[in-house]
């Protein structure tokens, strides 16, 4: 038995016994409405016009005041439906029967001008309260339209909580069922009443309709979660113990393409493992000819991993006995996006990392896991030009110093396809539009996840008309490029992606 039928089933019966208990003068001054009747009602309301709902468990409040008697007035404050907005609706002098112990009855008919469009219709009305509970039927006719109105509320106390926020809202990554999620937000701002999250550019209605979200709300508060979907916005009513009520609007930012690279595939040429795919990723083990009697500055590992086949093991090589002008003081491990030019490296050591690969999206988030342990022994590499010292003798040992990784993505511009940032700029260049770099590159004895936003610079945007691209930079001792580090550091790397928001030009 739907709300409506059962409201006037109840009334039916208890109007059946008539002024069994009490008589219906309006002038008697016992009936208890302060003390049992008057106050602000917390509870839903549904709508149905010719036949169909409209409106279904709208939370509200009503507030019954005491008129004269035994009559009350009834206000049901903004009250809207179709889109329509009808402003506050207030039947006032309703004469009240008891029917039996705490419990009262009315029937009320009248004729009601509301705001326009309405104008003038005729309502009847249908009520029972009982303990401290609240039911009213209305029918209102409405140029031969009949508008059906059902609240049922229960009194407040007044002590109640006016908390209604939104604590919480995101989507599990382990719930297979979230999988699409490619970014969302870690925590909700103070007022904020929007939330925004991307989602994988192949996903569909049906995935977006499967998403299971985790909601947290004020203590005492409840919520009820819309049934639009998460493109158009979704809603999440929140209502207060007291009934107050705040809406928030949950949808799909943006579909997001994204850049991975798991390091479960290497390339074996001239008795080296290279990360694959070769076209787009580079590392220090392309110069590693020269210093090979040290050791190699990358490595493929297939037990310490964290998903897949494999992981990749970057280590600072102490080459400082063999300095020379083709041997720098120190060899951190790095791997990259882009190429390693050897021919550079001659020459020009820093000149030899060309980061960066074309990329045609608006970078949103950089994730994955690492790894890392220092080395022992912190030494200094460069003279005091900047450049790589050539002698043993010149390398410095650095007390009580403590290397750290460096792992980091960075957006620039590039006018022409052969533009590059190199290890001299690739930190200053006035090209750069966005970074995401970690902030913490101490050790971690386990695997740590990341993920970071991308910053943008003061002044940059993104401009989808403009060519850019994007270097991923990840080093086992952070100041590698300057030859310092710790012989030894270790940076484990797994699972690196890049999420980034498809952008047209208008």
């Amino acid at each position: 038995m739907n709300k409506l039928k059962y409201l006037s089933f109840l009334f039916a019966a208890l109007v059946s016994v008539g002024c069994m208990f009490t008589s219906c003068d309006d002038d008697d001054d016992n009936f208890p409405i302060d003390e049992q009747i008057a106050g602000e009602y917390k509870g839903t309301l549904d709508i149905a016009m010719g036949g169909g709902n409209v409106v279904t468990g709208d939370p509200k409040n009503v507030e019954i005041t005491k008129a004269a008697g035994n009559a009350i007035t009834m206000t049901l404050p903004d009250f809207s439906f179709q889109g329509m907005s009808l402003g506050n609706i207030t039947l006032d002098h309703i004469v009240l029967s008891q029917e039996g112990a705490n419990t009262y009855t009315f029937t009320d008919v009248r004729t009601m001008t509301l705001p326009s469009p309405v104008g003038e219709c005729s309502v009847e009305s249908f009520g029972v309260i009982t303990s401290n509970s609240f039911t009213i039927n209305m029918e209102i006719m409405w140029n031969e339209i009949s508008i059906t109105v059902a609240y049922v509320g229960n009194r407040l106390n007044g002590t109640e909580s006016a908390d209604n926020a939104l604590l919480a809202f995101w989507f599990d990554p382990s719930n297979e069922a979230n999988a699409i999620v490619t970014s969302q937000a870690d925590h909700l701002e103070a007022g904020q009443t929007t939330i925004t999250f991307s989602v994988d550019e192949n996903a569909t209605d049906e995935q977006l309709a499967a998403l299971v979200p985790t909601i947290q709300v004020s203590d005492g508060a409840e919520y009820t979660l819309g049934t639009s979907s998460y493109s158009k916005g979704k809603t999440v009513t929140v209502v207060a113990e007291n009934g107050d009520v705040a809406v928030y609007t949950v949808k799909v930012a943006s579909k997001t393409n994204t850049l991975k690279y798991t390091f479960d595939e290497w390339e074996t040429e001239y008795g080296n493992e290279y990360p694959m795919p070769r076209a787009e990723l580079a590392s220090s083990l392309e110069g590693a000819s020269f210093i090979s009697q040290y050791g190699k500055p990358v490595l493929k590992s297939t037990d310490d991993k964290v998903a897949g086949d494999a992981a990749i093991k970057l280590v600072t090589l102490n080459t400082s006995l063999g300095t020379s002008i083709l041997v720098p003081a120190l060899t951190a491990g790095s791997v990259f996006t882009g190429s390693f030019n050897l021919i550079a490296a001659i020459g020009d050591k820093l000149k030899s990392t060309e980061f960066g690969i074309a990329y045609e999206k608006k970078p949103v988030r950089f994730k994955g896991y690492y790894k890392y342990t220092p080395g022992e022994i912190f030494i200094n590499g460069e003279d005091e030009n900047g450049k790589a010292v050539t002698t043993p003798a010149a390398v410095d040992t650095v007390e009580n110093k403590i290397d750290e990784c460096a792992i980091q993505a960075v957006l620039y511009e590039a006018a022409t396809d052969d533009f590059v940032l190199t290890g001299h700029d690739i930190n200053e260049s006035k090209t750069r539009v966005a970074v995401a770099a970690l902030p913490d590159g101490t050790a971690k004895a386990e695997w740590t996840a990341f993920d970071l936003e991308f910053e943008w610079l003061d002044g940059k945007t993104y401009d989808p008309t403009k060519s850019y691209k994007l270097a991923i930079v990840c080093s086992s001792s952070k100041e590698g490029d300057h030859f310092k580090g710790a012989g030894g550091s270790t940076l484990m790397l797994d699972e690196l992606e890049v999420i980034g928001e498809n952008v047209t030009a208008e």
